[in-house]
């Protein structure tokens, strides 16, 4: 039986969660009523040829999903063959229900459903993170600031506590501007999302890849995500993550790569009777070309806030194929190494691809980062390790004034040219990607200070310690020589803590002070400041990185325990500081290192 203090928190939770769903419904209804939807229909920023409900031809607002119903089913013609259709067959069934034009409180209220359960669906996943993740106390206070300046909501929300976790992360989605005008603007975006949400919330509930009933929640997911991808391709880029997220939920049931296999039959089998269903609807194979094409060829060069528009229209036609396929690769690449480095955690995996595929997809709008905004939501933690948060709040907001002006200067007052508005949308892809790579940046680094003692935290809290990365400095051995080719690096001296271990890409903490140095007939002598070192592991750490990158490092701390390392007799002759090398390490020597210096000059 739950405590009553718990039955209280988690009542408090639902009454908090209903009266955001219920706000958010309202906000969102009364909006409709207002001529703002048919000012946002028409909004490059909020849709795009392959996500637009209506479209604007020759002063008319005609519904392109009602005109391809119209063609199919009263005039019998394809409506995929004029080139300007780009919806699935399946979202054609929409047009039998809603229309902006006969039934406009209709179709808001099935954009405005759909909105809500996907708002529903991300608290539930938020819930679900909430009891994994491991979380300190200082971790759990959200700031207003900070709220505002990574998520750009509408309300600045208090602490986040257990009990309204969910509750506060949901209104990310729920009340997220860019999400409410992406619903009145009737984007199909809506549903792409809905299902990219489902897909998590059923990978995260846990499941067993061992059988195949349909209810499993894995399986689910992929067939979640397997409609997504139907109806704008980019969330196939999110299986692989999926399926790791939902083996770990249930490691034991199977092996990751017979989950794959199984995950990836169960994709290719849901696909085959979509294909199927759409080649019935639409009584031809032309939609492929149409639906799928038009994202992976860009033929409709329509600006929106991508960067690819005004590259391709600027591209000769002799090179418009090679660099098209640069470009869809690039998004590719990003799978198979973030799944990897991040496999312990696919979640988060999950929340980068969001952000790279709504950056670099090529038709992109507003609410493919509205559901960007949300899922990073999911990662509060990571907001005290945000560097520069003002600097991507203030290009935000630049971007979005910029963006609207832009556009009216060259369209409509005719005094200004493409260059203005692509200018504001670099100005806008510069903000957004500086945000992901500082979550990313900020992951790594709260990895390390996790891997400190109290004492060591607090020193990074304090300014006093700084976490660092290292950058590869060595080139591979000489096979004829046996010798390591140093690469310089272009500093006066190189600190010890400075040094890598190897090629990868790692962090670690660097005490932030000044490291002294001599250098001796080729050889530098390191002297570290007196006091304490910080933390035993992390003393071990940078120990371990010299050994492992020159293999000649005497001076450890004794509270490691590890064996000093000796440099060869020649060395120490050269130095002329035999003392140095005893094998009983002194705590007035302790401090102090010889490495072997190839031209750190």
């Amino acid at each position: 039986m739950p405590s009553p203090r718990i039955a209280a928190a988690t009542t408090h939770s639902s009454v908090r969660l209903w009266s955001v769903l219920a706000g958010g419904a309202a906000l969102r209804l009364a909006l409709s009523t207002t001529s703002l939807p048919e000012i946002l229909q028409d909004r490059n920023e909020l849709v795009t040829p392959i996500t637009s409900f209506t479209r604007c031809k020759h002063s008319l607002h005609w519904s392109t999903l009602q005109e391809g119903f119209y063609l199919v089913n009263t005039l019998k013609q394809d409506p995929y063959l004029g080139g300007s259709f780009h919806h699935p067959p399946l979202l054609l069934l929409l047009s039998q229900l809603v229309s902006p034009k006969t039934r406009p409180l209709f179709a808001h209220l099935a954009w405005t459903a759909t909105d809500l359960v996907t708002a529903y669906y991300l608290a539930r996943v938020a819930q679900r993170r909430s009891k994994e993740a491991v979380l300190k106390d200082d971790e759990q206070l959200w700031s207003p600031s900070s709220v505002a300046a990574l998520y750009v909501i509408l309300p600045l929300a208090e602490h986040n506590v257990p009990g309204s976790f969910p509750s506060f992360f949901e209104q990310r989605y729920c009340l997220h501007p860019f999400s409410i005008a992406t619903g009145l603007s009737l984007s199909t975006q809506v549903f792409s999302h809905h299902f990219v949400v489902l897909a998590l919330l059923s990978a995260i509930q846990g499941t067993s890849f061992s059988t195949l009933p349909f209810f499993r929640n894995a399986y689910s997911a992929v067939f979640a995500i397997s409609i997504a991808s139907h109806f704008s391709l980019y969330p196939v880029l999110l299986l692989p993550p999926l399926v790791v997220l939902a083996h770990r939920q249930n490691p034991r049931s199977t092996s990751i790569a017979r989950a794959a296999i199984f995950a990836s039959a169960a994709f290719v089998s849901h696909q085959a009777v979509v294909l199927g269903l759409s080649y019935y609807l639409a009584g031809s194979w032309n939609f492929f070309s149409s639906v799928y094409g038009v994202i992976l060829t860009i033929p409709d060069l329509t600006p929106n806030i991508g960067i690819s528009w005004y590259f391709f229209i600027e591209m000769f036609d002799h090179f418009r194929a090679f660099f098209v396929g640069v470009f869809q690769i690039h998004v590719l690449i990003y799978v198979a190494p973030l799944t990897f480095a991040f496999r312990s955690d696919p979640m988060f995996t999950l929340v980068l691809m969001v952000g790279i595929i709504a950056l670099f997809k090529s038709y992109t709008a507003l609410g493919d980062f509205a559901l960007w905004h949300a899922v990073l939501a999911l990662y509060s933690e990571l907001a005290s390790h945000i560097t520069r948060p003002l600097v991507y709040f203030g290009l935000t907001l630049y971007a979005l004034a910029l963006l609207p002006s832009f556009h009216h200067l060259w369209l409509y007052s005719g005094s200004g040219n493409a260059n203005f508005f692509y200018a504001s949308t670099l100005v806008w892809a510069i903000g957004q990607g500086g945000l992901l790579i500082e979550v990313l940046d900020a992951k790594l680094k709260r990895e390390v200070v996790n891997t400190l003692d109290e004492q060591g935290r607090e020193l990074v809290k304090k300014g006093r310690w700084r976490v660092l990365q290292r950058v590869n400095l060595v080139r591979p051995s000489d096979q004829s020589t046996g010798k390591e080719d140093e690469i310089p690096t272009g500093r006066k001296s190189v600190p010890l803590g400075s040094i890598p271990s190897n090629c990868n890409m790692r962090w670690y903490a660097e005490q932030r002070t000044t490291i002294s140095s001599l250098k001796t007939d080729g050889l530098e002598i390191i002297k570290l400041p007196e006091g304490n070192y910080g933390h035993a592991a992390l003393a071990q750490d940078t120990a371990q990185v010299v050994v492992t990158m020159l293999g000649k490092i005497v001076a450890i701390n004794p509270s490691t325990g590890m064996p000093p390392v000796y440099l060869r007799d020649a060395d120490i002759e050269r130095v002329g500081r035999p003392e140095l090398f005893s094998r009983q390490i002194g705590l007035e020597l302790a401090t102090q290192a010889v490495v072997h210096s190839y031209g750190f000059e």
